[in-house]
């Protein structure tokens, strides 16, 4: 076979591997190792809720939380996935499928455009076989398209006269996901060497934001800087010095399942031993290999400091690190690299299989059984409200505290309560008391949760105290 076949056929073979093992069991729920947060049963459905809500209703979600304010871009793209392919969690699943696909396109190509075919090869297999990738390309979140633009920004890049798209596509990432602003700087690296196009570059960078921020965000300051200060003050910021130490010792030592460090040491051995070893190499000081370091370093450290980072923002920096692997290991002996990617590829392959093999489908199932259970018009309120009505048609309002719907008569329905003492105190105190001793039901959820529905009460006023 001649070695235009051999290549066709790798990139045939790991192209139909990367493929089947997102769309094997898209139903499933994620893995319980894949993240501490419980944002990851139920972040699918809050920020769809109002594209499923105007795709079955014809209006956005009752209440006071719109994920069309605070995420329009999401919101536009769902809403045309809902119009043509109908409403259903596998149908959000599968549109971040499709994003990153295209996200490893691009990806592929800028290395192959910046360095050559075997470095593009194995960011390919890098990136495209991380299970933490995969599994957070199998849900509905928004790191996964951010990661699509991000891509297309720096294929944009290799070309002299992409200056413009990129600095474009650059803003679009932010605007759908602002924590992308982290991944910038991995796109200034150039700034010494070409003054002229960093200049034009951040020029509409700068412009597509401010333009965003006056077209949108004005008209919606008040919704939005609601959320913003529930974000940047409950779960972003270190409140204290003591905090801050806290956060840096957790995400650099201690912490296994939210510290940067260490998840990755535990999920992605191979890619952050590579990425350290890409920093001693002479590749290092190339700018095309510093943007990849770059776009890994900086959000990793951002990370080490903010109180609330769960691994799907971890997402957001993937591509470089697996390209800064890619780069490192091309640079070894040829035996060391096939020993490395082949390893990488078996562990990999082996922590996909295992988690898809024990998969549970308890989010699925319970929206099922909702529709079966309750009587149709019925509104369900809640925690995981948006997420378990994505396999239903019953209107959804999203409720956390001091962000979503936390004050305020909820009107008929059913109130869908967590099993927690932070829950449970929480709707105490909302309904004064009111709920019935007992729920009517309950529902199992991943992790051990479960959820209790109570009827909202008929009437009366919910504390205004919370």
């Amino acid at each position: 076979m001649s070695k235009v076949n051999l290549k066709t056929a790798a990139y045939v073979s790991t192209a139909t591997l990367i493929l089947l093992v997102r769309l094997i069991r898209l139903d499933a729920d994620p893995p319980p190792w894949l993240s501490w947060s419980s944002g990851i049963y139920s972040d699918e459905g809050i920020y769809a809720s109002d594209a499923r809500s105007l795709a079955l209703f014809g209006c956005w979600a009752p209440g006071d939380f719109h994920s069309a304010i605070i995420a329009p871009l999401h919101h536009l793209l769902l809403l045309g996935v809902f119009k043509v392919f109908g409403v259903s969690l596998l149908t959000v699943r599968a549109f971040d499928v499709v994003c990153s696909l295209v996200s490893l396109i691009f990806f592929t190509l800028a290395l192959r455009r910046q360095f050559d075919d075997r470095s593009a090869f194995t960011g390919l297999i890098f990136l495209g076989l991380s299970p933490i990738y995969v599994f957070y390309n199998r849900l509905g979140l928004m790191e996964t398209p951010t990661v699509l633009l991000l891509t297309a920004a720096l294929y944009a890049s290799t070309f002299e006269e992409g200056t413009i798209a990129e600095g474009f596509l650059l803003a679009l990432a932010v605007i759908y996901k602002p924590l992308a602003l982290l991944c910038v700087p991995a796109f200034f690296v150039d700034l010494k060497q070409h003054p002229k196009q960093a200049a034009a570059r951040l020029s509409v960078l700068v412009a597509g934001i401010a333009a965003y921020a006056l077209i949108w965000q004005a008209p919606h300051r008040t919704a939005l800087a609601k959320a913003n200060r529930y974000y940047l003050l409950h779960q972003y910021l270190p409140h204290s010095t003591a905090g801050i130490v806290h956060d840096l010792i957790r995400s650099l030592f201690i912490g296994e399942a939210d510290g940067v460090i260490p998840y990755l040491l535990h999920t992605a051995p191979v890619l952050i031993c590579l990425a350290a070893i890409a920093l001693f190499q002479q590749s290092a000081k190339d700018t095309r290999t510093l943007r990849f370091l770059c776009w890994f370093a900086v959000p990793a450290t951002a990370f080490c400091f903010i109180s609330y980072a769960p691994s799907r923002y971890f997402v957001l920096f993937l591509p470089g690190l697996a390209g800064a692997a890619a780069i490192s290991v091309n640079q070894l002996d040829m035996i060391w690299r096939r020993t490395i990617v082949s390893a990488f590829v078996a562990l990999s392959l082996l922590t996909i299989a295992l988690s898809l093999q024990s998969a549970t489908y308890e989010i699925e199932r319970g929206g099922k059984l909702l529709r079966t259970t309750l009587p149709a018009g019925t509104t369900i309120v809640g925690q995981y409200a948006p997420e378990l009505a994505l396999s239903n048609c019953f209107r959804a309002m999203y409720v956390q505290p001091k962000l979503a719907n936390s004050v305020g008569f909820l009107g008929s329905g059913m109130i869908l309560i967590t099993r927690s003492p932070f829950w449970d105190n929480y709707w105490s105190d909302r309904e004064d008391g009111k709920l019935t001793p007992t729920p009517q039901f309950s529902l199992s959820l991943p992790k051990s949760q479960s959820v209790d529905f109570y009827p909202a009460p008929a009437s009366g006023e919910s504390s205004s105290r919370l």
